[in-house]
């Protein structure tokens, strides 16, 4: 006879359901977790390095240097896109909220 057909005992069936909530919860928290970190680290590092490579370009021939501005250019509308949001209450794109 196998396993399946048995009967669980209330007790360990309780505490295998207590168990299964445990473990949603403690990966809801982690996740969280990952998100606060991700939202704190320091992007100044990162940025001034942009800035450095970027002031880098201004020694380029023309031809590399005009793709370079175009290349520029694209990314700067592609951040401002990630700034905005949709809200199904207006139907528009609205600018996101930052949380402080």
């Amino acid at each position: 006879m196998g396993k399946s057909k048995r009967a669980i005992n209330p007790a360990d069936a309780l505490r295998k359901q207590q168990r299964k909530r445990e473990l949603k919860k403690n990966k809801e928290d982690r996740k969280r977790a990952r998100e606060q970190a991700l939202a704190k680290k320091d992007t100044g590092r990162v940025k001034g390095e942009i800035q450095r490579l970027e002031n880098q370009g201004m020694f380029l021939p023309g031809s590399a240097q005009a793709a370079l501005a175009e290349r520029q250019q694209k990314q700067r509308q592609q951040s401002e896109s990630r700034k905005m949001v949709y809200d199904p209450k207006t139907n528009k794109f609205v600018p996101v909220k930052v949380k402080g």
